[in-house]
């Protein structure tokens, strides 16, 4: 009896890992809320947006969400985005802040920071809560270049002896980072 335990929990384990895939955005009109809008690599759409277990990529170039909306709701449902040389603006508005778990890293090394940008425009608040991911004994959630243009932006609060950023800092006069 004992066997059978050790063996259903090795497929249970088995099956989480499986169900994370890898998509790139490709934008279509009905950006980041349309399931078309995410391939595989084989080019196929998966019939729905990612998911919290998902890493979308981003081909070099800028990529724009208002906040709040649906496509921000759908960009906030991801579980990392990996942007290659691009960089995304979030442009929020006055009023309730909005709330984003998706953590924004290229890759799992502070070299790569420089691969990505995030941008926080407009006079909202953005508060990023994403957890990271462990690497070298560190848990990381931004591994990009952070730029505030105007609101707030607060990053998560950090853990004993973890890392949740790296890459530079820019804050425009009169916008707000929040480094809790």
């Amino acid at each position: 009896m004992k066997a059978g335990l050790k063996i259903g929990a090795v497929v249970v384990s088995f099956a989480c890992v499986a169900n994370a895939a890898e998509y790139t955005f490709v934008p279509t009109s009905g950006g980041w809320s349309d399931p078309k809008s995410y391939v595989d690599g084989d080019g196929h759409s998966p019939g729905q947006t990612p998911g919290a277990d998902d890493v979308v990529k981003l081909s070099a170039g800028t990529y724009e969400v208002s906040a709040p909306s649906a496509g921000f709701t759908a960009l906030s449902g991801i579980g990392r985005i990996s942007p290659d040389n691009a960089r995304l603006v979030i442009d929020a508005a006055e009023g309730e802040p909005c709330e984003m778990g998706t953590k924004f890293a290229s890759g799992q090394s502070a070299g790569e920071s420089s691969k990505g940008e995030l941008v926080k425009r407009g006079k909202g608040t953005v508060n990023l809560t994403g957890k990271g991911y462990e690497y070298n004994s560190s848990d990381w959630s931004y591994i990009c270049n952070i730029t505030v243009e105007g609101g707030r932006l607060a990053l998560p609060d950090p853990e004993k002896n973890v890392q949740r950023h790296h890459g530079i800092f820019a804050v425009s006069n009169g916008a707000t980072l929040v480094l809790s």
